[in-house]
């Protein structure tokens, strides 16, 4: 929960993009006004103002109005407001003192929240939450409310749980989305990454095909040198001269020189 006044806390550009806002309670501003019987007014005053001086004192960080004479005084209204603003832990703190001396018919509280939490508050938790604390009203903003405000009303201490309660619920909230969005991202790069292996892995097996195909060529290639050898050998063998009457000269002339021989003799 937010300032009740339209200001929020400055922010840097993009923040709340890329992260939601989760509430801090103890840091955080609200305006808590406590309705109090007029006759118990002037118990809460104290003598000479001593006893609301003494809890401005015990609790200096928060702004306290309290009502006039003119509405003490006015008989149409029976309870009279005690408006304190600031800091929620301060503000409870000094609201409890002030239940301590003059009992609160009734609180009010007030809180704006930036627009970036408006959808946090609609966890079905926070929706439901009167059936475990019985406050009398829980008005939630919408995304159109400028300034975007809760208001919770009921008696102090059920008002002061149902505060806490919200603020604990849009901690987890805002969490959840974080995480939410972590894990998109992680999503992202590994299906980013799962792509990238793919398209490696089929460049490797392109590569490993290939080369189971040179290995299959391989004999067979050979087989087709050595064919190719083969027939290149016959042609070889074919294109040489024939030299069969050649050879057959010298035996004749063998036999020519066994005749001579013979008539020599004779």
């Amino acid at each position: 929960m937010g300032n009740t006044d339209s200001k929020d806390t400055p922010q840097q550009p993009g923040a709340a993009a890329s992260k939601p806002q989760a509430w801090n309670a103890a840091d955080k501003n609200i305006r808590l006004e406590l309705d109090i019987q007029k006759e118990k007014m002037g118990k809460l005053i104290g003598t000479g103002g001593k006893t609301i001086q003494l809890i401005q004192q015990k609790v200096s960080t928060i702004q306290m109005k309290t009502p006039s004479k003119e509405d003490t005084g006015n008989d149409e209204f029976k309870f009279v407001p005690v408006q304190l603003q600031g800091r929620a832990q301060d503000v409870f703190k000094a609201a409890q003192m002030v239940d301590e001396v003059a009992t609160a018919c009734l609180a009010v509280l007030s809180a704006t929240v930036s627009p970036q939490q408006v959808s946090l508050l609609q966890r079905e938790s926070i929706l439901n939450m009167q059936k475990e604390i019985p406050i009398d009203t829980l008005r939630l903003p919408k995304k159109t409310d400028k300034p975007p405000r809760v208001v919770i009303e009921g008696y102090l201490e059920d008002v002061k749980d149902a505060y806490h309660f919200i603020i604990k619920e849009v901690e987890i909230a805002a969490k959840e989305v974080q995480e939410e969005r972590e894990n998109m991202k992680l999503m992202q790069i590994r299906n980013h990454r799962m792509g990238s292996e793919d398209s490696n892995e089929s460049g490797q097996d392109g590569k490993k095909k290939a080369g189971r195909d040179n290995s299959k060529m391989q004999p067979k290639r050979a087989a087709y040198r050595q064919e190719d050898d083969q027939k290149a050998s016959l042609r070889d063998r074919d294109n040489q001269p024939n030299n069969d009457d050649d050879s057959s000269a010298p035996e004749q002339s063998i036999q020519d020189a066994a005749l001579s021989s013979l008539d020599h003799e004779q």
